[in-house]
């Protein structure tokens, strides 16, 4: 498994070791496009990252869906003390993070 998480620009508040919401967008926006939600939800640890060929991490190639998704896993893995976290996307993003189900040990949410 390639892993950038790392590399992977966050939108990030909250309290670590906190209930965790990863939020996805979509194509042509960055994880910023969150920012009015994530200013909301004071009591989760939540985080919002650029994923590649966009916003801040733009310099990372695309590549595939499943790269984007174990990308996110990794970030999951890395940044989530609990290693768990509930995915939020839109639509277009709501494509990727099927793969990393079962690495994450993730719920769905979708607005």
């Amino acid at each position: 498994m390639k892993t950038h998480s790392t590399q992977l620009y966050v939108h990030e508040s909250g309290t670590p070791g906190s209930a965790a919401i990863v939020f996805l967008h979509g194509d042509a926006a960055t994880g910023g496009m969150w920012d009015q939600h994530i200013e909301r939800l004071v009591g989760y640890h939540c985080l919002a990252p650029d994923l590649p060929g966009h916003g801040r991490s733009n310099y990372l190639p695309w590549t595939s869906l499943d790269d984007t998704a174990q990308q996110v896993a990794a970030l999951i893995q890395d940044r989530i003390p609990a290693r768990r976290a509930h995915l939020s996307a839109c639509r277009w993003a709501a494509r990727s993070p099927i793969p990393c189900w079962p690495t994450a040990r993730s719920c769905w949410i979708e607005w």
